[in-house]
C-alpha cells in the first residue's frame, strides 16, 4: 500500500488540474454566454425597434390607402353628380329644341334631322359615360379588395 500512494500522486496531480482547466473553461464559457446574452438582449431591442417602425409604416400606408379609396370614392361621386346634371341639362335642351321644332314648320325636316342627329351623339355619349362608370367600378372595387 506504501507503494500505491506515489503512483496514485501524479494522477491526482493530474486530475486537478484538469479540475483547474475546466473551472477555467466554465468560467470562459460564463463570460461567453453572458456575452451573447447581452447581445441578444440589444438584437432583440434592435428587433422590437424595427418591428414597431414597420407597425408605424404600415398604419401610414393604410392610413393613405383608406384616404385614396375615400378620395376615389369622392371623385366617383362627383362624376355620377355631374353626368345627371348634364343629363338633366341635355333633357332640357332637347325639349327646347323639340319646341323650336314644333314652331318652325318650315325647317321642320331640318330640325328633326338635327335632332335625331343629336340624339344619337347623345346615345354614343351615354354609352361612353356608361362605358366609364363601369371601368371607374371596377378600379374602385379593386382598390376596395385590395
Amino acid at each position: 500500500m506504501d507503494q500505491s500512494i506515489p503512483l496514485a500522486a501524479p494522477l491526482i496531480a493530474e486530475n486537478q488540474n484538469e479540475q483547474r482547466q475546466n473551472k477555467l473553461w466554465d468560467n470562459e464559457n460564463r463570460k461567453v454566454m453572458d456575452m451573447i446574452k447581452r447581445q441578444n438582449a440589444q438584437d432583440s431591442l434592435v428587433i422590437i425597434t424595427r418591428m414597431k417602425e414597420m407597425a408605424d409604416c404600415m398604419r401610414n400606408v393604410e392610413t393613405l390607402i383608406n384616404d385614396l379609396i375615400k378620395s376615389q370614392q369622392d371623385n366617383f361621386n362627383q362624376l355620377f353628380a355631374n353626368q345627371k346634371s348634364q343629363q338633366d341639362n341635355f333633357n332640357q335642351f332637347t325639349t327646347k329644341i323639340t319646341e323650336i321644332s314644333e314652331r318652325q314648320h318650315n325647317d321642320h325636316v331640318t330640325l328633326s334631322t338635327a335632332l335625331i342627329s343629336m340624339q344619337m351623339e347623345t346615345k354614343r355619349f351615354m354609352m361612353f359615360t356608361s362605358m366609364m362608370f363601369i371601368i371607374i367600378a371596377l378600379v374602385l372595387g379593386y382598390f376596395l379588395r385590395n
